[in-house]
């Protein structure tokens, strides 16, 4: 089976990049500049508050919010005397402390002092000696091969580390050249430590492609495509670095289309957002989140045509469950409790059938999983581990039209996507004399004012110019494109059955140019728009005026 890579990082407000086996999405991550995440961080902090009814303390660590230290999380070097007792804990104390958990709502960061530093074959964790293998690791041979290969490399007696599974069978070399470029991370990080005044930053974690690359890029991936000069020059210099033989799979995507958009990556991706997802013998599985947990339940469908055994039609429908399951678990990321409703089946060895195959399934993901058993109902309850913080999570607002039981995607993430279908449908459709686009009023202000030299270049490689209109009468997440051609008009579109494109585009309001916006016509959609730009203008976090170690080389 071929495997590639494919990242999407043409847009400065997000990077996307998926992971693809035979045109089969299998992995997605995604990260928003607005909301880049601070888990992985390490930063200089000061103890502000002790509170041993809760076991933790509270850190000023340069953020907004204090974050949240369990007494758990501290090693004893922090501890006056060494002993773990809370009044041994000062306020006032300073830590170097790295973000486990980012912050969610109003709830600050979770750390921790027992730091760790990623790299490509080993994390590094220099405070404490424990050592080992990843439990992924299954191959006896291998484990006791990499053993081997490391207590032969060259690293501190006080420092501990876990293996991951990419160091597979690599050799003492590759390892040591890791090794090498963790310990220059963390002199880096100590000597930062010792010569900050106050809370900040020490080390950032790296962006999504770098961790992706990292974390991701096997030897059965055959090619990573890249559609970005900037991001391509730094994924080539990251792997001439820290896997040079792999260096060469590396590619620059030139080509007109959208690299997602080429591969037929976007609907593969826009499923994600849906409950239900379809199986190959016409059955379905509906994935719904709550609180308590997630749950999945298999539906049949009728089964596959031909098959009229009960029995065998609810196996067949069930092992395509079960891989579908553990596919949307890892591109959903879903993490916590989960329970499958698999279709009744009364024999005993149907359901160990159907548990090897979801084992099989889930073999990949690389989330710790623990999987029960199951049930003569055809329940399965297992929990899985969280491993991205951003998913469904920050590309998706609340939704306001169904009672916060659905998703919309956020007005940057949808203003993103109907560029994308602009620039798909102009680089395959020949004389296209202009495109008209009709979106809500704050996905057209985005498209504007954060887009304008997008739109503009898209003018300029296609020739058609393109017009941008408000509806008011549109929904959130609702568009149309229509795109006059020599003899017809061709719509791409979102919209209800029913609903009249050009109704909506004769009396919508342009916002070609800014008089829309900055005239006093519409002063309630003035007032709108400039409330969303300010709050889309707001800058980004400052980091601090000094040094800040970097994980990438």
């Amino acid at each position: 089976m071929q495997r590639q890579m494919y990242v999407n990082a043409r847009n400065a407000e997000e990077s996307r990049i998926a992971i693809l086996d035979d045109g089969l999405l299998e992995e997605i991550s995604v990260e928003n500049s607005s909301e880049a995440t601070i888990e992985g961080n390490i930063y200089k902090g000061k103890v502000e508050r002790v509170v041993p009814g809760l076991d933790a303390a509270f850190v000023d660590f340069g953020r907004e919010k204090n974050g949240f230290l369990a007494f758990s999380e501290i090693t004893s070097d922090y501890y006056k005397g060494g002993e773990k007792r809370p009044e041994n804990l000062l306020r006032g104390q300073e830590v170097m402390v790295q973000v486990k958990k980012g912050e969610i709502g109003d709830k600050g960061a979770a750390l921790t002092t027992y730091i760790s530093i990623p790299g490509r074959y080993l994390v590094l964790m220099p405070q404490i000696s424990k050592r080992g293998v990843s439990k992924q690791i299954l191959d006896n041979k291998i484990r006791d091969s990499l053993k081997k290969t490391i207590d032969e490399t060259e690293m501190p007696e006080d420092m501990g580390y876990i293996v991951r599974t990419a160091a597979g069978e690599q050799n003492k070399e590759e390892i040591q050249r890791d090794v090498a470029f963790m310990l220059r991370v963390w002199k880096r990080v100590s000597e930062l430590y010792e010569s900050s005044k106050g809370p900040s930053m020490l080390y950032r974690e790296s962006d999504i492609v770098i961790r992706t690359i990292r974390d991701y890029f096997t030897p059965d991936i055959a090619e990573i495509l890249v559609d970005h000069p900037p991001v391509f020059e730094r994924v080539s210099s990251f792997c001439k670095t820290i896997m040079p033989w792999m260096a060469g799979r590396v590619r620059l995507y030139e080509g007109k289309a959208p690299l997602f958009s080429k591969h037929n990556l976007e609907s593969q991706i826009a499923s994600i957002y849906e409950d239900k997802v379809r199986l190959p013998s016409g059955g379905s599985i509906v994935i719904q989140r709550t609180e308590a947990l997630v749950s999945i339940d298999v539906n049949s469908g009728g089964g596959p045509g031909g098959v009229e055994d009960i029995e065998k039609t609810a196996l067949i429908t069930n092992l395509e469950a079960a891989v579908e399951a553990a596919r949307q678990l890892r591109l959903r990321d879903l993490g916590g409790l989960v329970v499958i409703d698999f279709i009744d089946m009364r024999s005993a060895s149907n359901r160990t059938k159907l548990k090897k195959e979801f084992l099989k399934a889930v073999k990949r993901d690389k989330a710790r999983i623990d999987v029960g058993v199951i049930s003569k109902f055809g329940i399965l309850e297992l929990s899985r581990q969280r491993l991205k913080s951003v998913s469904g999570l920050r590309l998706a607002n609340p939704c306001p039209l169904c009672g916060g039981t659905g998703k919309l995607r956020s007005t940057d993430a949808f203003a993103l996507s109907v560029l994308r279908v602009i620039h798909s449908v102009l680089a395959r459709a020949k004389d296209v004399k202009a495109v008209s686009v009709g979106v809500p009023l704050d996905t057209a202000a985005f498209l504007v004012n954060r887009k304008r030299s997008a739109i503009t270049d898209l003018e300029n490689r296609f020739g058609p110019p393109i017009n941008i209109f408000a509806e008011p009468d549109l929904l959130p997440n609702q568009y149309y494109c229509e795109f006059a051609l020599e003899d017809r008009v061709r719509t791409e579109s979102n919209l209800p059955q029913g609903y009249d494109a050009r109704r909506l585009n004769a009396e919508g309001a342009s916002l070609k140019a800014e008089n829309q916006l900055k005239s006093g016509a519409a002063a309630e959609e003035q007032d709108l728009a400039a409330s969303y730009l300010a709050i889309q203008g707001e800058e980004p976090e400052k980091t601090p005026e000094k040094a800040v170690a970097q994980a990438s080389p």
